[in-house]
């Protein structure tokens, strides 16, 4: 995880992807996230912060377009902990073991992506508890949304990102 992050130290432009749906009860944590540096981050022009909801592959042009040197994708991922749990990984391991709850793998839209572009990728996953249709998020998930706000803003605040 340190390794992954450590990665981001050498970052001239960043394009924050929240991926989610909030009509599903934790899916809604990458788009919360991204809500909240939005508002943070405005004016920030190394760093963009995009809410892709639930189909990130309908702003690949903007990314593509910023040109980004890193890409951050924030999304709820069944990874097999416990809920709210927060993991960061590299986003073409979502098959397998590593399942994204959208239709389409995070592993084919980086696939897509490094065809026109080649930044470093980053995927912030937080294990749901609940992501059925019309649910509230759960405590433990919301309670994960703010640690991860505060270390994308330090990270900024350093320079990192």
């Amino acid at each position: 995880m340190v390794e992954l992050w450590d990665s981001f130290k050498e970052c001239r432009k960043c394009v924050i992807c929240g991926i989610g749906n909030p009509a599903r009860g934790d899916d809604a944590f990458g788009t919360l996230v991204v809500g909240k540096l939005k508002e943070l981050l405005q004016g920030k022009s190394s760093v963009v912060v995009l809410d892709c909801e639930s189909v990130p592959e309908k702003y690949t042009d903007k990314i593509i377009a910023e040109d980004p040197s890193h890409v951050i994708f924030i999304d709820v991922i069944d990874f097999g902990g416990s809920p709210g749990k927060v993991a960061i990984v590299d986003p073409e391991d979502t098959v397998g073991s590593l399942q994204s709850v959208h239709r389409l793998p995070l592993k084919l839209l980086v696939e897509y992506l490094k065809a026109y572009i080649d930044p470093t990728y980053l995927l912030i996953g937080c294990q749901p508890a609940n992501t059925e249709l019309f649910n509230d998020m759960s405590d433990e998930v919301e309670k994960a949304v703010q640690p991860v706000v505060g270390m994308i803003l330090t990270a900024v605040a350093q320079g990192s990102l």
